[in-house]
């Protein structure tokens, strides 16, 4: 994004650094393709991936739902 929106970061004695845009796509809207990049990872790596062991399961079930000693 910096590389984009400026050309210079003078307090860092950085110049010539600008570029042009990828695709014509502004630095500020490339966040629409990350998070759609995201999702379709997080989808295609639960998909692929194979069940967590009960184990993992009970570990899970303890985080969300602790059982609190009364006193």
């Amino acid at each position: 994004m910096v590389r984009v929106h400026f050309d210079a970061i003078p307090w860092l004695g950085i110049q010539g650094i600008g570029m042009e845009p990828w695709l014509g796509i502004q630095s500020t809207s490339a966040g629409v393709w990350g998070v759609a990049a995201g999702f379709l990872t997080i989808v295609v790596v639960s998909l692929l991936g194979k069940p967590p062991s009960q184990e993992t399961q009970d570990f899970v079930e303890s985080v969300r739902y602790p059982e609190f000693d009364r006193w």
